[in-house]
């Protein structure tokens, strides 16, 4: 059933329809009016209505027309960001060497001259240096070197220096002992030192056997890996004189950290 509303929708709709198909017919007629002898005198029997030729962008597309804070802002944004793009693009820095990697003891190299420069000023470089430490190597710097250009942001370049260690840490240990059941193990002893430039762990793990009756031994065994993976290992053996003697073998670890 339709209502009021409905109604007028409808004739709101035919109306639109039939307007939309009586122009072109009133824009020929018009035309056939004012053409032939004396047209110049005429006067149009119909005069064709303005159409309202207004649209709408989308959202995220650019409005040329649009004068709007934001879109000035926008637009701004991305003149200066392309300016910048451009300057730092047009600054050559002239003497920056390469990344480096070196051995281990192995002096550092000394400092270049390095420049910048545009297609008309030569600019002032700044020298920096920052130093990271890594397992592997013991460090790695990080040389700089910075201008600022008119824009006045900063624009660096960089040369990594970094070390490899090829050298398994030294390690001594205690000598194989003997020791009775009523007297405590001694103590783990070990001193180490890595070779290179690297910092290295000590691993130390235990685990009993029993060769004969009324001996039980413990093997001790020290491993030291250094941050590149070099390692070294030595075996300790303590004997312990049991009349009890264990026939299960069984297997603690402890750990110490060291550095160069």
């Amino acid at each position: 059933m339709k209502t009021a509303e409905n109604s007028c929708a409808y004739n709101r709709d035919y109306t639109r329809l039939g307007k939309l198909l009586i122009l072109p017919l009133l824009v020929i007629l018009n035309i056939a009016a004012l053409s032939g002898k004396g047209a110049e005198n005429r006067i149009p029997f119909f005069k064709v209505p303005e159409l309202n030729t207004q649209f709408h962008l989308l959202p995220g597309i650019l409005n040329p027309n649009d004068t709007s804070e934001a879109a000035q802002n926008t637009t701004q944004r991305e003149v200066i960001q392309k300016t910048e793009q451009t300057q730092a693009a047009q600054i050559q820095f002239l003497g920056v060497p390469d990344d480096i990697i070196l051995n281990c003891g192995e002096p550092l190299p000394e400092w270049p001259v390095v420049t910048a420069k545009d297609h008309q000023v030569e600019f002032q470089v700044f020298p920096g240096e920052k130093v990271n430490f890594t397992p592997c190597g013991g460090r790695n710097i990080i040389r700089s070197w910075s201008v600022r250009n008119a824009a006045g942001n900063t624009i660096t370049k960089n040369q990594n220096i970094s070390f490899s260690d090829s050298e398994a840490p030294l390690l001594d240990i205690g000598n194989d002992t003997i020791v009775h059941q009523e007297v405590d193990l001694p103590l783990p002893f070990y001193e180490a030192s890595d070779q290179g430039c690297s910092s290295f762990v000590v691993d130390i793990t235990e685990e009993e056997y029993s060769l004969k009756k009324g001996t039980t031994s413990v093997l001790r065994k020290f491993v030291a890996t250094d941050g590149c993976g070099n390692t070294t290992t030595k075996i300790q053996h303590i004997h312990i004189e049991t009349d009890d003697p264990k026939l299960e073998s069984k297997t603690k670890s402890v750990s110490s950290l060291e550095y160069r």
